[in-house]
């Protein structure tokens, strides 16, 4: 029996000049993100999925079994659930290539930001992240954050980070809180798109990664079509 994809929640614009917080999960919360070429792998077809579907990657924070992905549409045709497809897509294929094995969950987590004051919580957790896990003291000193168009002080700067502000909790999904600092693992009231499946012929992969792009970041038969 087929499992069930969850819906998109019905209710949130997912096309046009709008702030999206994303988060997906590494496959069984495995820590795949503690080397720079892995991030590179994952970060560069981000990166590429960006500039196809007209975004910009405000900030970025991989994890060891996770990856925080603050995005801006650019323009009125940018559309959020293409932009997951594809970097989903892209990142998965060329991490088994490089690696052999599956790089995310099927389902993730996502939330249109809403206004200047969401916009700067959410920045301020994605720069914290590191802190909280007690991976590094400062936001500065962790290799796997960063952003398009700011470096992390300016990061700080605009999500207002203090030492002694944590620990935060995150922002509850859409419809709920779920009560915890990280978005349950199996994906919330948005579906995010599989690594694979027939989607994977929609999007052919481009040539692999473009080298190291960190600032100091649908079906598994999918991932093994070139």
């Amino acid at each position: 029996m087929a499992y069930p994809y969850p819906p998109h929640h019905p209710d949130l614009p997912y096309v046009g000049k709008q702030h999206y917080f994303l988060t997906f999960s590494t496959d069984h919360r495995s820590t795949l993100f503690t080397t720079s070429g892995a991030v590179d792998v994952a970060l560069s077809q981000f990166l590429r999925a960006a500039r196809e579907q007209h975004f910009e990657m405000t900030a970025y924070c991989f994890m060891p079994d996770h990856a925080h992905v603050l995005v801006r549409g650019l323009t009125e045709r940018s559309d959020a659930k293409a932009f997951i497809k594809a970097a989903k897509q892209y990142s998965g294929y060329y991490f088994k290539q490089k690696y052999g094995r599956r790089l995310w969950q099927r389902y993730g987590f996502e939330r249109v930001v809403r206004d200047d004051v969401e916009l700067a919580f959410v920045i301020r957790y994605i720069v914290g992240n590191p802190v909280r896990a007690g991976l590094v003291d400062d936001p500065t000193a962790y290799p796997f954050l960063g952003s398009e168009r700011y470096s992390v002080i300016e990061l700080m700067e605009i999500g207002e980070y203090r030492r002694e502000r944590l620990p935060e909790r995150d922002l509850p999904p859409e419809g709920g809180s779920h009560g915890r600092d990280l978005p349950p693992e199996g994906g919330s009231h948005g579906r995010d798109l599989p690594e694979g499946g027939s989607h994977g012929r929609d999007l052919p992969p481009e040539g692999g990664s473009h080298g190291c792009l960190t600032e100091c970041g649908f079906r598994l038969q999918a991932e093994d079509r070139p």
